[in-house]
């Protein structure tokens, strides 16, 4: 059925440049010039029926409609009982296409109609839909009395308000708006305030930071067909990556100093960029997020960037924050000679024996932490996690993290078994382990909740149920806190590669602990980008 369209629109197109007169019908369909090109295409409606009474415009992409003159630049159709237009058009280098039925108020927006010297471009087929209602909120460097918005290529405007805080335009066409500007009567260049705006049918769109020229929806899924979690999530902090497939690094500053994230009532939300390297086009930040919702595809943040007057806003100590229990955190991407940084306020840095964990005896102390939060008493309640790449599975003990050999420590059993374990006084450790797996990254928690022990390997419990291994030593907080190696002993070094590394001073949970997985896995299960 639609190709027995486009070829009638064909041959409808080819007879009517056969006839075509040299009349020239500025803001007229029909007619052609000598070179020009034709456009032509087809209106649905949603039910089927015929678009009757609907006007077509095909707009210079760059036409400003508080300056632009109508009548000389923008073409005029009526769509025919098919909702069949066509158009002929000067040779210019884009076209937006606009339709608008009066009789039932539904709209679209085309753009990118890039037509050819001497041939036809066939527009997709396109449907009416319910128009929506912008809200664009009013920057304080904005002129109310002289200023206005509108998007380029379109008949949308709107003069700035007196006092109010929004500017409102009704009935813009659901779909996304190519770009949205900023202009004052009589000044200099407009000034693009937002990229592909996207507009729901039947529904306000808000749009706040109009500094920013850049914003995108990152959906948290959580449902089935994401991070798969049941339960709500508190104060969560949310792992954004970016890369070239998703992100264009050129639209934000050199550092990701411009960066932002909101919530979608525009309330801001703390975040730590811990790398940003524009060249290789990769980004990691963390979000802190206060309710990530179970079972749900419908929620979302809001990032924002390309402001280049902005300056960066990144802190960790707020994102890991030591109220909601964090305290410590080592993301293990310092410098080779540098100290291996803690993102919480508690700043327990880390002093680095040892370039790597690769040659099995380096390791990094938190020199000071021995009379720290990090201290726990026995059937506390405390978590302690870390990504792990073992090089090796050899019967031996590889310490991953400990407080001391008498406190708690996460570690490979010398039965080549993930293991954490906590130190009963003059009774011996309390053990929960699982089979440990060597040459791939492997993300460990240890849970203390009281009585109750607990391991998770990949976000999953392995293991819930502790043995005890005797030993009559005394219970001692006096070591500090180890990655890599326990302060008691020289030859149990982890052989080859930790990273973020976090002890919380909670029972952070089973759904806190799968979502982590979900999320800081190399396939990110949680967000999606809109």
């Amino acid at each position: 059925m639609e190709m027995r369209f486009f070829k009638t629109l064909a041959a409808l197109c080819a007879l009517i440049i056969a006839q075509c007169t040299m009349d020239h019908i500025a803001g007229g369909g029909g007619g052609s010039d000598v070179g020009n090109g034709v456009v032509i295409g087809k209106i649905v409606t949603g039910d089927g029926t015929s678009p009757v009474n609907t006007r077509v415009l095909l707009i210079p992409s760059d036409f400003n409609p508080e300056i632009g003159d109508f009548a000389s630049n923008v073409y005029v159709d009526t769509v025919n009982s098919d909702g069949v237009y066509m158009f002929t058009a000067p040779k210019l280098s884009a076209y937006n296409l606009s339709a608008f039925s009066s009789g039932s108020g539904c709209r679209l927006l085309a753009s990118e109609i890039h037509p050819e010297p001497d041939s036809s471009v066939t527009v997709r087929s396109d449907t009416l839909r319910s128009p929506g209602v912008l809200q664009v909120m009013i920057s304080g460097g904005f002129d109310r009395a002289n200023g206005y918005l509108y998007v380029p290529g379109t008949t949308i405007a709107a003069a700035l308000p007196a006092t109010a805080a929004f500017v409102t335009i009704d009935s813009v066409p659901s779909g996304s708006l190519p770009e949205l500007c900023y202009a004052v009567k009589n000044g200099d260049r407009p000034t693009p305030i937002r990229y592909a705006v996207a507009i729901a049918p039947g529904a306000t769109t808000v749009l706040y930071n109009s500094s920013w020229q850049y914003a995108r929806r990152l959906f948290l899924n959580t449902g089935a067909s994401g991070a798969a979690v049941a339960g709500a999530v508190y104060n969560f902090p949310v792992l954004v990556r970016l890369t070239k497939n998703n992100f264009d690094f050129s639209g934000a500053q050199s550092k990701g100093g411009d960066v932002r994230f909101a919530k979608r009532d525009n309330s801001p939300l703390s975040y730590e960029i811990e790398r940003w390297d524009s060249l290789a086009q990769l980004a990691e930040i963390w979000v802190k997020v206060d309710t990530v919702f179970g079972s749900d595809t419908g929620h979302y943040i809001i990032m924002y960037w390309g402001n280049p007057q902005a300056v960066s806003a990144s802190n960790g100590a707020a994102v890991f924050d030591t109220a909601s229990g964090f305290q410590g955190v080592w993301h293990m991407n310092d410098a080779p000679t540098a100290p291996i940084h803690d993102a919480t306020a508690n700043k327990y840095s880390g002093t680095r024996f040892g370039q790597s964990f690769a040659s099995g005896t380096n390791y990094v102390q938190m020199i000071g932490t021995a009379g720290s939060t990090m201290n726990f008493p026995k059937n506390g309640f405390y978590s302690v996690s870390a990504w792990v790449y073992a090089d090796t599975l050899d019967l031996k003990y590889h310490i991953i993290a400990s407080k001391g050999n008498t406190q708690y420590n996460l570690e490979i059993r010398k039965t080549n078994n993930w293991q954490f374990n906590e130190y009963k006084d003059l009774t011996g450790w309390e053990v929960t382990n699982s089979p440990a797996t060597a040459n791939v990254w492997t993300y460990l928690t240890g849970v203390r909740s009281g009585a109750n022990e607990y391991l998770y390997v990949n976000g999953i419990c392995t293991n819930n149920t502790p043995w005890t291994e005797t030993n009559t030593f005394t219970r001692s907080t006096a070591d500090d806190f180890f990655i890599g190696r326990r302060t008691d002993l020289v030859d149990y070094f982890f052989n080859g590669m930790i990273d973020e590394v976090r002890v919380s001073s909670v029972d952070l949970g089973a759904d806190w602990v799968k979502l982590c997985y979900m999320n800081q896995r190399p396939d990110d299960r949680l967000i999606v980008f809109k």
